[in-house]
């Protein structure tokens, strides 16, 4: 995911891309919850 909830008068939360490019990070997830998260984003 490459993202971020940014707060826009009248919409509220929205969701889209970071303001810069030093905002993405680059995080490893254990292979043990890989099963849990393909699940998840399927539905």
């Amino acid at each position: 995911m490459a993202g971020a909830l940014v707060e826009l008068r009248g919409k509220g939360l929205v969701y889209g891309p970071p303001k810069a490019r030093a905002s993405l990070r680059t995080n490893a997830l254990p292979e043990a919850i890989r099963p849990v998260i393909v699940e998840h984003l399927t539905k």
